[in-house]
């Protein structure tokens, strides 16, 4: 009985310890991105907008299992990512689009349908620049971006909140737009990780695809 019970023990220990391991997300990772308000995931793929930068669209798409919601985490224009290092809470990210190659971007553009600031994707690799990059704002007690939390996403440019306006396209079904907003309290610019592969260092990863 003591041996079955110390077995069980190891068991739940291995367990959390695995759990715990991947408790952050990590630079290089790959991942979906949910709104908490709209439970969206943010998206792209190869239209453009027929308005303000013409540059590679931003949506918001319900569907969970398309291929063009997925992203990948690096570090800040210019700075080499190392994988599997957590990402610091007000630290500034890259978010590459893993089909296209191009960079999560905004700019003072109007977005084409609420007219709020338009959020693009834009440049690839060494051809990006600063608007390529975004701010990390977690919860007040946190030092860490923890995987299940909801966080925001702001504009190191422009100081611009990620978020969805609401407003729907109406020539590409199920997709909302995506914009920068000056509030930073909105239910509709909090984000959170769902589903990808994620990293806690250069050989180790796990996958819930």
């Amino acid at each position: 009985m003591k041996t079955v019970l110390c077995l069980i023990l190891i068991f739940l220990s291995l367990v959390l310890s695995n759990l715990n391991e991947y408790e952050h997300v990590s630079l290089t990772s790959v991942f979906k991105l949910q709104n908490a308000q709209y439970n969206t995931f943010l998206h792209s793929g190869s239209l453009s907008y027929h308005s303000g930068s013409y540059q590679q669209a931003v949506t918001g798409y319900a569907d969970q299992s398309d291929l063009n919601s997925y992203w990948q985490i690096l570090g800040k224009h210019g700075l080499q990512s190392q994988r599997g290092n957590p990402i610091k809470c007000g630290q500034k990210v890259r978010f590459q689009h893993v089909k296209t190659k191009k960079f999560l971007h905004s700019h003072q553009q109007k977005s084409p349908l609420s007219g709020k600031q338009e959020v693009s994707a834009f440049g690839n690799g060494p051809a990006g620049d600063g608007g390529d990059n975004w701010y990390v704002i977690c919860n007040s007690n946190e030092k860490l971006w923890k995987r299940d939390s909801y966080v925001q996403f702001e504009h190191a440019d422009t100081g611009s909140f990620l978020a969805m306006s609401g407003a729907k396209y109406r020539g590409a079904q199920g997709h909302s737009e995506v914009v920068g907003v000056d509030e930073d309290d909105l239910p509709s610019s909090k984000w959170k990780v769902e589903i990808g592969v994620f990293f806690t260092s250069e050989t180790d990863a796990k996958s819930e695809l």
